[in-house]
């Protein structure tokens, strides 16, 4: 029998970040109104993960602008590395 694995919900960055942007916020707007650099904030959009700290401040600037509850934040699965499946 073959282990299935556990499939592990992540932010969704991307999906964040442009729906912010769909609200008027440029990158350096949001970099601004969260005390971020925008480079950091464009990483993470772009695949890279950020510190819990950073990452929840702007789940709360998400939750503020949109409206949304926590629970309607985007996710998707986390991809794992080859290592990680074996």
């Amino acid at each position: 029998m073959t282990r299935q694995p556990t499939i592990t919900l992540t932010v969704d960055w991307f999906t964040v970040v442009a729906e912010l942007k769909r609200h008027g916020y440029s990158l350096y707007t949001l970099a601004a109104m969260v005390g971020i650099p925008k480079d950091t904030i464009y990483r993470w959009a772009c695949g890279s993960m950020p510190n819990h700290a950073d990452g929840e401040r702007v789940i709360l600037f998400w939750i503020d602008t949109t409206g949304k509850e926590r629970a309607m934040l985007p996710m998707k699965p986390r991809e794992l590395s080859a290592a990680k499946v074996r």
